[in-house]
Formats: structure tokens, C-alpha cells, sequence
């Protein structure tokens, strides 16, 4: 554990963490245990007119419990009052755990579905499950929004789900950068107990003193197996200011461990802590190894660096083919910066041959995945090549992308525009967003 500074937290905060983690275990059930609220928000009556088409009990319940709700079709044609309302959800929200049991996702939706207006944390965290579970097309959209308005009304499930996403996003990108404080934010609403949390201002508190807290909880999830929670923990010590020998041994032990067992965070952020050199000492070799590995793992992120690895000789000798066969297949998966890496190779024809034409479409469809350097890319390049322009101010409308998505290095092309010019200016701009490119190959 790192030596933070000696800190005094609210109500003996660390102390009161290793009592309070004992005795709850995160995500252990499919839906929240705590009942539902007796009263929707902003108001004490709620009518409703909500038909229930009852299903067959699940085989996999106990034959002395029943479903909860009738063995025909009921309908709940008013509920007057709030009591009646729980009551009808808390019914709801039983059955559709037989069902979750069934996998019959799509009946739990319908079953859940009319109680979605009425501001039961339960009910959106349950649907965003079903939605997740389920996996048809625009389901995962659904299960975000759900997710989002269950943790907007306090569902712990639903915070701690959210931060843990967050975690393994931020440690898999930019873990191996020198600022620890999104990190200990995401893994304070991930592994510290709500009620505890509820104590603190988490936007005020200082890094120093969260850190204690966090550190903590998450010892407690790595003595209970949690993989995330060794990921997390490693990159925590790895951060530390005082890190000694010791912690930097049990940190790389930790992140190894959560590799073996398939967190792609802990991939990624071990390849590009050995590839950039700063909290580990630089190896490309390794790099590339744990590249390589990602990329088995089918990591769209892993496999765009292994391909810089064969493009520029890193820990391997230089192999544009296996690069440019990389990047292919990448750019057909969908990520962002591979065909502006692909783009930008055949637009120079300095490793491979020169195809104009065909880079441009490319950067252009890195540039519409929202990739600020490939917009910033055509921008320069139509700057020495306007004969290559197909719209009205294409240069000036990839500049002010590039610029919207935090690429300034184009910005000085979009000074001195009249004024009389600019609505033409944006219109080019959304015509450019409105675009789908799809270059073949």
C-alpha cells in the first residue's frame, strides 16, 4: 500500500471502510435489493393503466414459490395511490427476475417498460440489463440511457457499473499519463460504500486524502477476487509519489495478474507504460509483446499500435505489409485512427505507393469517426493541394473540425473570413458531418 500523508477523513472515514466492506459485496445480484420508493418524484398519487400478460412460472424456481403475479392475464387498471404503484413494480420487478432466469429479455422489457415513467431507480436499472443482455440492434444505446437515469436517481449498481466503465477506459488510455485524480474519482464511486461516500463533497476532497480511502476499498476487492480492482490497485501504486521498490514490484504483479485473467485495461496500459517509458522503464520489446497480446484479445486499440510497431521497427523488425494489413483491418472494425495512420501513408506514397485519391477518402473517414488529426491532416494538405477540394471552403471546414475536437494546429486558416462568409463556412462543415465515407479496399 503506498505511504499517502497521515489525513484526518469525516467520521474516521478509513477506519469505518474496513468494517462497511466486510459486509457488502458489489454487484453480487441481478437487481437491487433495497425496495422500491412508496412516493414517484414530484408527486403522491400516480395513475396508471398498465396491462400484464402473466407467464408460466420460471422451471427454475422452487415449486413452493410461485411467480408472485396471477396465472392469468391481470390488468392494474388504476392505482390510485402510491402503495398500489410500489406494489404493482415491486411485482413487476420479481417476475422479471424469472425471467432474466429464462433469458426471455424481451418479455421483461415489455413487462418493465410501462413502468418506466415512473421514476423507480429499480425499474431503469432492470431495464437497462434486459437491454444489455438482450444485444439487438440500438439495444446498447438503450441499456446506456437507462443506466444514465438510474444513477441520476442514486441506484448504487448503477454509479458503481458506470464508474467502473469509466475506470477501465481511462486506465486502458491514459493511465500511463501523470494525473491520478480521474482515477481516484471513478474508483471512489466504484468501491467505496455509498454511504460513506455520501459523507464527502468527491469534487473538493483532496487526491491525497481520497486516495486513502480508495486504496483501501480496493485492497478489500483484490482479497475478493475482484480482476478490475487489480488493475486499478497496480496503476494506484504505480502513481504513487513515494513509490518504492516493494510497491512498484507488487503493482506490476497486480496489472499481470488482471492481464492474465483477461482485463484489456491492464493490456493496454502495461504496453503503452513500457512503450512511452515514464512510470516503467521503456522496453519496446515488451511493448510490442503485450501489443501483440491485446491484439489476440481482439482490442481494436492494441492492434493500431502492434501496427505502428511493424511500421516504425518498434521491439520488431519493420514489416509494412503486416502494418498495412493491421490497419485494414481496423479501419473495417470501425476505430478511428487506423485509417488516418492508413490515409496519411498513401497520401505521402513514401512507405507504400502514392493513391491520392484513395488517402483522402480514408483520412476522411478517420475525420467522421471523430478523429481531430485526420481532419487536421486534410485541412494542411488542401492548403498546398486546393485542386483536390470537392465542396466550397472544405480547407477552413476540416480546420474548424479539427479545432471543435481539440486540434488547433490548423486554427490560423480560419482568420481573416469575412463575416458575409461564415454561414457558407457552416454549412460546408455540417455537410461534412452529415457524410458517411466508405473507401474500398
Amino acid at each position: 500500500m503506498p505511504n499517502f500523508p497521515s489525513l484526518q477523513l469525516p467520521k474516521t472515514l478509513f477506519n469505518e471502510i474496513h468494517s462497511e466492506l466486510k459486509q457488502r459485496l458489489i454487484f453480487n445480484n441481478l437487481c437491487s435489493e433495497e425496495k422500491t420508493d412508496l412516493t414517484p418524484p414530484g408527486s403522491s398519487t400516480y395513475i396508471a393503466h398498465i396491462e400484464i400478460t402473466q407467464r408460466k412460472p420460471s422451471p427454475l424456481t422452487q415449486p413452493s414459490k410461485p411467480s408472485l403475479l396471477p396465472m392469468t392475464t391481470a390488468t392494474i387498471r388504476t392505482a390510485t395511490t402510491s402503495h398500489t404503484l410500489a406494489s404493482a413494480i415491486n411485482e413487476a420487478l420479481t417476475e422479471t427476475r424469472f425471467l432474466a432466469q429464462e433469458r426471455k429479455f424481451t418479455e421483461a422489457i415489455e413487462l418493465l417498460t410501462p413502468f418506466a415513467d415512473s421514476g423507480d431507480r429499480n425499474v431503469l436499472f432492470s431495464l437497462n440489463f434486459a437491454y444489455d443482455k438482450r444485444r439487438l440492434p440500438g439495444d446498447r444505446a438503450k441499456a446506456r440511457e437507462f443506466l444514465k437515469a438510474s444513477a441520476a436517481l442514486g441506484h448504487e449498481k448503477a454509479i458503481s457499473l458506470i464508474a467502473r466503465r469509466n475506470l477501465a477506459r481511462w486506465i486502458g488510455s491514459q493511465g500511463h499519463k501523470s494525473d491520478i485524480r480521474p482515477l481516484a474519482i471513478e474508483a471512489a464511486k466504484a468501491y467505496v460504500p455509498q454511504c460513506l461516500l455520501a459523507e464527502l463533497d468527491l469534487p473538493t476532497v483532496p487526491t491525497a486524502e481520497l486516495m486513502v480511502a480508495v486504496t483501501a476499498a480496493l485492497e478489500h476487492a483484490v482479497q475478493r477476487g475482484d480482476r478490475q480492482a487489480k488493475a486499478v490497485l497496480g496503476v494506484a501504486l504505480l502513481h504513487s509519489g513515494d513509490r518504492s521498490e516493494y510497491t512498484t514490484s507488487k503493482a506490476l504483479r497486480l496489472l499481470k495478474c488482471a492481464a492474465d485473467d483477461g482485463r484489456l485495461e491492464a493490456v493496454r496500459f502495461l504496453g503503452r507504460a513500457y512503450w512511452e517509458g515514464k512510470l516503467l522503464p521503456q522496453d519496446s520489446r515488451e511493448a510490442f509483446e503485450l501489443f501483440k497480446f491485446g491484439a489476440d484479445m481482439n482490442c481494436l486499440d492494441s492492434r493500431h499500435l502492434l501496427a505502428e510497431c511493424y511500421l516504425f521497427g518498434h521491439g520488431v523488425v519493420s514489416d509494412i505489409h503486416q502494418a498495412v494489413r493491421l490497419l485494414k483491418e481496423n479501419t473495417r472494425a470501425g476505430y478511428a485512427f487506423s485509417p488516418c495512420l492508413l490515409g496519411r501513408l498513401l497520401v505521402e506514397g513514401t512507405e507504400l505507393p502514392q493513391e491520392i485519391e484513395h488517402g483522402l477518402e480514408l483520412l476522411k473517414l478517420s475525420a467522421s469517426r471523430r478523429c481531430s488529426s485526420a481532419a487536421a491532416e486534410i485541412a494542411h494538405f488542401l492548403f498546398w493541394h486546393p485542386e483536390y477540394a470537392t465542396i466550397g471552403y472544405e480547407r477552413q471546414a476540416y480546420a474548424f473540425i479539427a479545432a471543435e475536437r481539440g486540434n488547433k494546429s490548423q486554427e490560423h486558416m480560419l482568420e481573416g473570413i469575412p463575416a458575409e462568409q461564415i454561414p457558407q463556412l457552416m454549412k460546408s462543415v455540417e455537410l461534412i458531418k452529415s457524410i458517411k465515407p466508405n473507401p474500398l479496399y
